[in-house]
């Protein structure tokens, strides 16, 4: 791929060997302004990411009624889907078995 391709396939303006050296100052601040814009814009799709580091505090506390758990934390949304996590044994298969009379009722 030659120098300004993935540029010219982006729609942004390419400097061309016959322009005028002199006004490089006002090219590399247009440059500048592109990476600003796309930086803050926000409009990158998933398949266009393909590399780099997700910050997940980024992500959203989806609520219940859609689907989330409404919790940043696993204890939390153990707790908020009705499933508070056990401390011994005896607690724990307690909780199995009222969840598994939950998912018996809603077979019917």
């Amino acid at each position: 791929m030659a120098n300004g391709d993935a540029a010219a396939a982006l729609g942004f303006d390419l400097v061309l060997a016959t322009d005028d050296v002199r006004e490089g100052y006002s090219e590399i601040n247009k440059s500048r302004d592109y990476l600003a814009n796309d930086i803050t814009s926000g409009t990158r799709s998933a398949a266009q990411i393909t590399s780099g580091i997700f910050a997940t505090d980024r992500l959203p506390v989806v609520p219940i009624a859609k689907g989330g758990t409404n919790a940043t934390t696993a204890t939390q949304a153990l707790t908020n889907l009705g499933a508070a996590p056990a401390t011994d044994i005896t607690a724990l298969q307690a909780q199995i078995d009222a969840l598994d009379a939950r998912i018996t009722a809603l077979e019917g």
